[in-house]
């Protein structure tokens, strides 16, 4: 599921205006992936089920967010106007390594397809 998030990010840039602005909530507020956008004209539209889904999740939605909220802060369109997602990738790795081991995509564990 993040996987398809990751390869979404266009999703971020809207994601931390929507989720941020509650800091007392101990929960991202998903309602934010409905109106997410991105800042590069030729993005797809972002996977709402899947942002909605992720944010939600109980053990690693605020891992989603820490990621979706790194790249909103790093993203930048490439030539073609679509999120350059390899420069969020290296500018967020940490936050994306936190994500994806929390949702099980990492490839330490052993045991794949």
């Amino acid at each position: 599921m993040f996987k398809a998030i990751a390869a979404g990010l266009v999703l971020t840039t809207l994601l931390v205006a929507g989720c941020s602005s509650d800091p007392e909530s101990s929960k991202p507020d998903t309602s934010a992936c409905d109106n997410a956008k991105s800042k590069c004209p030729n993005d797809p539209p972002p996977p709402v089920a899947e942002c909605k889904e992720a944010l939600s999740h109980p053990t690693c939605g605020n891992a989603a967010l820490a990621f979706f909220a790194c790249g909103a802060e790093h993203q930048t369109c490439t030539s073609e106007g679509t999120t350059d997602q390899s420069a969020i990738e290296r500018a967020c790795a940490m936050q994306l390594t936190a994500a994806q081991k929390c949702f099980g995509m990492n490839d330490a564990g052993g045991g794949g397809g």
